[in-house]
């Protein structure tokens, strides 16, 4: 009986304390399920590159990272893609990548940004044989007006592993640019940018994807 009651005792003391977990403090916040104090240290997220980063599989809404390569700092998921946080009030800048799996042949593509707002935007794959990069800084007003702003795109000849067939046609650029040119250019008025791609290794590729809100 005696025993009994040990284990019982040990089995209450465990769920008690499983319910919010502290470090460095005894008495962690009832909302949080770890509760983190201290005054002359700091919180250390897991570190990685941007190949690692992408390479977790599966990863949950919220999953928070620290990028060590290209543009560092943390990231977290969103369940779609990797939102960049940075720091700083005075210069709140947001950055989404994400990726496409691009199945053998040709496939249409896209991401799509909030309106009301600037950004610069880019596309890039590379695989043996094919790369294909594009990249654009536009304006958006609202969904009733077409995107002010420039982009380039580029591919290796055609019949390459990767082939960049068309790029979004709802950006307008000024007088005497590329983007204005032929004269039956007519943009529409969508926050979502379509590329069309082909893929010719006949296997599965994956082109990344990405912007930054300014």
């Amino acid at each position: 009986m005696f025993k009994f009651i040990i284990v019982f005792a040990g089995l209450f003391l465990s769920i008690h304390l499983k319910a919010q977990t502290g470090i460095g403090t005894t008495t962690p916040h009832a909302s949080a399920k770890l509760d983190v104090s201290a005054t002359n240290k700091g919180f250390l997220p897991p570190r990685m590159t941007s190949t690692q980063r992408a390479a977790i599989s599966n990863p949950a809404v919220g999953l928070m990272v620290y990028q060590t390569d290209g543009t560092s700092g943390l990231y977290y998921y969103s369940g779609t893609s990797w939102i960049y946080i940075i720091n700083s009030a005075s210069n709140a800048v947001t950055r989404v990548t994400g990726s496409w799996t691009l199945p053998p042949g040709s496939s249409t593509q896209s991401f799509s940004v909030d309106a009301g707002g600037s950004y610069t935007m880019w596309v890039n794959g590379n695989v043996p044989n094919g790369i294909i990069t594009w990249n654009a800084t536009v304006t958006t007003a609202n969904t009733n007006v077409p995107v002010v702003g420039s982009q380039y795109g580029w591919y290796y000849i055609d019949g390459n592993a990767l082939v960049l067939n068309s790029m979004p046609d709802q950006i307008k650029g000024t007088n005497n640019t590329v983007i204005s040119s032929p004269s039956s250019y007519g943009p529409n008025a969508s926050n979502v940018f379509r590329f069309g791609i082909t893929n010719n290794t006949g296997v599965n590729q994956v082109v990344y994807w990405g912007y930054i809100k300014l």
